[in-house]
């Protein structure tokens, strides 16, 4: 199994490229409040995560911007030794964001450079990365 990244925009065909391969997978989802800890205890063949920027926004008015990509940095080297060592194929799905277009108040700002950091970790960790626009999803790496 290989560690696998797919990022795109909000609605993107993200999680239908997963869906399309696999009909039974374990999501793990920010957006239904679930905590990026439960990862680290799924026991199931296909682990899907998705929701890295909500995760990113809830550590902002606790860590500073070294400490949260820390701390993602090794949810990232749990998952691929969790990967490896039980033979689970983890996806995750990552929000583009941004564009290129800088935010104006300075907490966006430190919000969108985090997450694009831990984007480029996970992109240096994945074995795959994908990227999704508008249902066409191509392999970058």
């Amino acid at each position: 199994m290989d560690l696998q990244l797919i990022i795109g925009g909000a609605y993107s065909g993200k999680r239908k490229y997963v869906r399309d391969r696999y009909l039974n997978y374990h999501l793990i989802s920010a957006y239904n409040h679930d905590s990026i800890d439960e990862a680290l205890s799924i026991n199931k063949p296909v682990v899907v995560l998705e929701g890295f920027e909500q995760w990113i926004q809830e550590e902002l008015s606790r860590k500073g911007s070294k400490e949260i990509r820390d701390l993602f940095a090794g949810y990232l080297h749990e998952l691929l030794k969790m990967e490896r060592e039980e033979n689970i194929q983890v996806y995750l799905l990552m929000l583009e964001i941004g564009r290129g277009i800088v935010p104006v108040e300075e907490r966006d700002r430190k919000w969108r450079d985090i997450t694009g950091w831990v984007q480029q970790d996970a992109q240096n960790l994945c074995e795959s990365v994908y990227y999704s626009w508008h249902g066409l999803v191509k392999k970058m790496k």
